[in-house]
């Protein structure tokens, strides 16, 4: 029980350290607008905000393959530098170069 309880404390303080965390990002971010908007000029700020835009979004740029890659290797058991890891990873890497190719190739 007393595992538990060692367990209970420990998750508790990384889920309100995590929101604490968040938080102080959110005021950061609210404070640091209306500085931005007063230092750069309308178009300055418009290229600023698509800019910091596009790289959040990058984060979403592997389609949601580097999660499967992960859930493949974990539900295999699979160790990093096994031959079903290594497969994984090349058939992620390919089909991403692939992506970004027709990508390149419609934009042209």
């Amino acid at each position: 029980m007393k595992r538990f309880d060692d367990r209970l404390k420990v998750l508790v303080k990384n889920v309100f350290g995590s929101a604490a965390a968040r938080f102080v990002n959110l005021f950061i971010t609210l404070a640091m607008v209306p500085l931005t908007i007063n230092a750069l000029s309308p178009t300055d700020y418009a290229h600023f905000a698509m800019a910091l835009s596009l790289s959040m979004l990058a984060a979403y740029a592997d389609l949601g393959m580097g999660l499967a890659v992960v859930n493949v290797i974990a539900q295999r058991g699979a160790r990093p530098k096994s031959t079903k890891a290594q497969r994984a990873i090349s058939v992620v890497w390919f089909s991403l170069l692939g992506i970004a190719c027709v990508g390149l190739l419609l934009e042209s």
